[in-house]
């Protein structure tokens, strides 16, 4: 018999300890095309020996031949093209779902295209981890982006398989119908309307012939109403979060030599489109010091551009807008791209005036993983733009065409990842490296509309030369090996990160229900209670108070923004609209994430461990223990139900697991031997009182020395007196 004791807020017991060892060297995979990757010459027993245990037929040879199977699938015939809901998207989804299946994954498609698969595992009820990217691309397109997520998951998930570790937990594999946004102009269809942020007037925007997004939809025998659009978004309680592997697109990994990254965010983007208008003339006949030229005044701008994203510092530090740490941050994350320009009437023997309502446009692309200096960025971009035109004498319009909000990774997840990236990376050359890159996003993923529903993470795989969005997009066979060696272990850690046992299955296991009786269901079944805590009581009333005061500074904050609203109707200086826009969108995303804050969690109820009646918690809640980066390999030892018992305590909950068989378990058992008494009879009983005194002699200061004297002479010549005296 097997006893353990699992504290409120850690779990310091001899048994735990045993049990956190890792499991990630059971599964993963590599091969030899970069630097990084030993082995180039003829292959060994052994390393053909180890090749197999890292699943290259899998996660290498397999993944590369799907990956040229569906690069294969395209609208068009010289060149790369899966726009939302083609004919070749059609038929890359159906061949994706084969492949699902072939991994023991249930497969459907929803009514926005978006084809699902899952593995329901042990416990229907408990939440799911979710894995995906896209399938569409861009026109003239590579193999890799979006496709590499996909067939990495899959396969990552067929590899579990082959260990027999399929069933265990609930995950749904998604392969979005669309990210790039091509057709409709419209980004993360697929992923937003899982997530629930697709607006319902999404189904009405056409594309350039002129279809609208419904009838696409219709014409592939798939009715969607706004109710069912509305009905394809997962329940954020049954989401414990989102993984999603992606190609870097850039070449920050192929300089560093190391195959793989974790994602802290996803950029925030500005776009804006500038418009100068000057004085149109003839090209010859106008003086320079004459000329009001939107061209030269539009070079000047973007001149401006650059430097003020090259060095931030110079231009925000003296502002006092942006403190120490958002400047830290632009001057590492802060990208800038003037990516279309056009005149009137452009041509080259004439000065471009204001003819069309226009002389010369050009667009502004802002990114940054910090949205205050972003925004800071924004502003000082137009203070100066307005300088510009006004010392040349033209004028200017700055228009903000979309906005959307940075989105960081969840740390817990990133940590998984890149413990999964480094031991993939690790198993496949069996050395020591550094740790695993840590990158921002500057292109945009279907995670930043996943991130309304649960938490994300990300992980980036290194293509040659940092090249995308070309046929020329190029990942190393070996790098998707490590994609889905990466994959297979954050699974595998996932696993016993999150034990997926709730008190249903403790309370079948008492009830003899027939359930599969190893010990870590018992354990894992504890795991995923709540003891209740002393503090509830007092964090319940901090949370009311602060929510009442945020009723008031959000009822404040409602009246400024209504205010400001009614000056923007009134407004007609350009530089004046713009300040206040972007005082409008502050107040409104201030408004929207105190709201969130705001409220009050909900406290769980506080199951009965031992009840057969337990319900399994939507979202346990993990208060005094956490499994980051551990594993329970070894704890299925078979028990006797029946004869278990668990014990909950105000600060602690012991748990005891009786043996199906005799005998230790050699890989778990832990016995701490008690401090016997000492019954030596002949020992005098008095010695240990005088080892004591003398140590107090010892140690002790002058007046305790003095008092222990004073009381050994009066003991020794019998000068004890009365102890009761001046009482009577």
């Amino acid at each position: 018999m097997t006893t353990a004791g699992i504290p409120h807020s850690y779990i310091p017991f001899s048994l735990l300890f045993f049990l956190l060892s890792s499991t990630l060297s059971s599964s993963s995979s590599s091969s030899s095309s970069s630097h990084l990757y030993p082995g180039t010459g003829t292959e060994t027993a052994e390393k053909e020996g180890k090749t197999r245990s890292l699943h290259s037929e899998i996660l290498r040879d397999e993944a590369v031949a799907r990956l040229n199977d569906l690069g294969k699938v395209s609208d068009a015939d010289d060149y790369l093209e899966r726009t939302f809901m083609s004919p070749a998207s059609v038929r890359a989804g159906t061949l994706i779902r084969e492949w699902m299946e072939d991994a023991g994954l249930r497969t459907w498609f929803d009514s926005m295209g978006n084809l699902h698969g899952r593995v329901e595992g042990m416990n229907p009820s408990a939440q799911a981890l979710l894995i995906g990217s896209h399938m569409d691309t861009v026109v003239d397109a590579g193999i890799f982006d979006g496709s590499l997520g996909i067939i990495s998951a899959i396969s990552g998930l067929k590899a579990l398989k082959s260990n027999g570790k399929l069933g265990e937990l609930k995950r749904p594999v998604i392969s979005f119908s669309d990210e790039e946004g091509v057709r409709f102009q419209s980004t993360f269809l697929g992923s937003a309307a899982v997530a629930g942020v697709l607006p319902v007037t999404a189904l009405n925007i056409s594309d350039k012939s002129g279809v609208t997004l419904q009838d696409v939809l219709k014409g592939n025998s798939i009715e969607i109403t706004e109710e069912s659009l509305l009905e394809l978004k997962y329940d954020p309680a049954s989401v414990w979060g989102y993984v999603e592997l992606h190609i870097e697109q850039g070449p920050v990994l192929e300089w560093t030599g190391f195959p793989l990254a974790v994602v802290k965010g996803i950029a925030g983007q500005t776009r804006m489109k500038v418009t100068v208008r000057g004085s149109q003339g003839h090209a010859g006949t106008v003086p320079m010091s004459m000329r009001r030229d939107p061209m030269a005044a539009a070079a000047e701008l973007i001149v401006l551009l650059e430097c003020l994203c090259k060095h931030p510092r110079e231009f925000l530090s003296d502002g006092g807008n942006c403190n120490e740490h958002t400047l830290e941050s632009l001057s590492t994350s802060l990208v800038c791209t003037v990516g279309e320009i056009s005149t009137w009437p452009s041509a080259s023997n004439v000065i471009p005036g204001q003819a069309r309502n226009y002389s010369v446009t050009f667009t502004v692309d802002l990114r940054a993983i910090d949205d205050v200096g972003r925004e800071a960025v924004v502003y000082e971009l137009s203070n100066q733009i307005y300088k510009i035109c006004d010392r040349r004498s033209v004028s200017c319009i700055i228009e903000r065409k979309h906005d959307a909000n940075a989105v960081m990774c969840d740390h817990e997840l990133s940590s998984l990842l890149r413990s999964a990236a480094y031991t993939a990376v690790q198993r496949m050359t069996g050395e020591i490296h550094e740790e695993v890159p840590l990158l921002m996003s500057g292109a945009g993923h279907d995670a930043m509309a996943i991130s309304h529903l649960t938490k994300v993470g990300m992980l980036f795989v290194r293509c040659r030369g940092g090249i995308s969005h070309s046929p020329e997009e190029h990942v190393l066979d070996d790098d998707v090996w490590a994609a889905g060696l990466a994959v297979l272990a954050f699974l595998e850690s996932h696993i016993l990160y999150y034990l997926d046992i709730t008190l249903d299955y403790f309370a079948n296991l008492k009830s003899g229900v027939e359930t599969p009786n190893y010990g870590w269901v018992l354990l894992g079944a504890l795991l995923k209670t709540r003891i209740p805590s002393p503090a509830d009581d007092e964090k319940k009333l901090r949370a009311h108070q602060f929510s009442q005061g945020w009723k008031r500074m959000a009822e404040e904050l409602a009246l400024d923004l209504e205010e400001l609203k009614k000056l923007q109707c009134i407004a007609k200086r350009p530089r004046i609209l713009s300040f206040i826009f972007s005082e409008i969108r502050n107040l409104e995303k201030t408004l929207k994430d105190d709201a969130n804050r705001a409220s009050p969690a909900t406290a769980p109820q506080i199951p009965i461990p031992i009840a057969t009646s337990a319900k399994a918690l939507v979202n346990p809640a993990l208060s005094y223990v956490t499994l980051a980066l551990c594993a329970i390999p070894k704890l299925n030892k078979e028990i006797k139900p029946e004869k278990c018992k668990v014990i909950v305590k105000p600060t602690r909950v012991i748990i005891t697991l009786f043996k199906a068989c005799k005998g230790n378990w050699s890989d778990l058992h832990y016995k701490e031997d008690k401090l016997k008494p000492n019954l030596d009879k002949e020992r005098d009983p008095m010695a240990g009182i005088m080892d004591l005194m003398k140590n107090m002699y010892e140690e002790g200061d002058e007046d305790m020395k003095r008092t222990i004297d004073k009381a050994w002479t009066d003991a020794r010549y019998g000068n004890t007196g009365d102890s009761l005296k001046g009482f009577r």
